[in-house]
């Protein structure tokens, strides 16, 4: 019987991304870019931002608790807004994506891959960024009034991961992880191959940790997932 295909597990921020989408998110409400608001509700969202900044670095508070406050104001200022501040925020990021893996999205929305975007980032923007980019399936930190704020990484993160497979019916078949982040080793741990998109500290800790699981680098990826498709254009 030959092997069942793999899963690819991709992160966003840093992976998939070049940069950091939550930057590029919390920019957008510090400045409070919201034309549907008037000019002192939008000061006013403006200034709630720059105090939860603030405080985060004086180390008054975490960074989890940062990204709550931030959720907050969100969910607040895009009140009867359309969609419109998330689609502004995603036509940054959709810019962002490492052009070496433009074929590898082709593929995943063409369903000639079966991936899922793994990601602590924000469902604010996260989850719609993740639909326009080509993915069916979809993780991330959960929404500001769903009753569970607890950020999706480490263990969380490859708990939901594996409930999210079964969902999709993919349980028991290998996964690949693509990350650039040592707090994805729960998932490294449970995958069958790895490809590594950050710094050389990072790596030698993962390779610390998971010295059974095979690490490579970004320009590795094997070619039946980043060639070019003459047939989507």
């Amino acid at each position: 019987m030959p092997e069942p295909l793999p899963v690819l597990v991709i992160d966003l921020d840093g992976t998939l991304l070049a940069g950091n989408s939550f930057h590029v998110w919390a920019a957008y409400l510090l400045r409070g870019r919201f034309p549907h608001l008037g000019r002192a509700a939008r000061v006013r969202v403006s200034a709630a931002g720059a105090l939860a900044l603030g405080r985060r670095r004086l180390g008054m508070t975490d960074h989890d608790a940062f990204r709550i406050r931030l959720q907050e104001l969100w969910a607040q200022a895009i009140d009867g807004d359309g969609g419109a501040s998330e689609r502004a925020v995603q036509e940054v990021l959709v810019r962002d994506v490492r052009p070496a893996l433009r074929p590898l999205l082709k593929r995943v929305a063409g369903d000639r891959l079966d991936s899922l975007l793994a990601t602590a980032a924000p469902s604010e923007y996260a989850l719609g960024l993740g639909a326009r980019l080509g993915f069916r399936h979809v993780v991330a930190t959960p929404p500001w009034g769903s009753g569970d704020l607890r950020a999706t990484r480490g263990v969380r993160k490859r708990e939901v991961v594996m409930a999210r497979l079964i969902e999709a019916g993919w349980q028991g078949r290998p996964l690949e992880v693509l990350t650039d982040h040592p707090d994805d080793l729960p998932l490294i741990e449970a995958s069958q191959g790895t490809w590594w998109f950050g710094d050389p500290a990072g790596e030698r800790e993962v390779r610390a940790a998971t010295p059974r699981t095979p690490l490579h680098g970004p320009t590795e990826l094997p070619a039946r997932w980043v060639m070019a498709d003459e047939s989507t254009g």
